[in-house]
């Protein structure tokens, strides 16, 4: 579970990610936007990358993910195709 400062407070976001040799799968989940599945995710070593498409407020939009994974906790920052959004999130395994 992730949790990033967003204009209007915490954004709270889950992520179930799979692992194939260096193919990133699986899907996140928030409140706000619901699910999406991830695409064209990436992890080499101990960074990792991909995108979710989402539909905010009848706006299609595109957020590439790219982050570090350390052994408790992953650091990412996400920003919109546009760049007209960006905000880092700081998530924990959860058991």
């Amino acid at each position: 579970k992730g949790t990033a400062e967003g204009p209007n407070g915490k954004i709270e976001r889950t992520f179930v990610f799979k692992v194939d040799g260096n193919r990133l799968t699986g899907e996140t989940s928030s409140e706000m936007i619901g699910k999406s599945t991830i695409e064209d995710g990436k992890i080499e070593n101990d960074t990792l990358t991909f995108s979710i498409r989402v539909n905010f407020q009848g706006q299609q939009m595109k957020l590439q993910y790219k982050g570090k994974v350390a052994e408790k906790q992953m650091k990412l920052h996400v920003e919109t195709d546009d760049g007209s959004f960006s905000t880092d999130y700081v998530a924990e395994r959860v058991p």
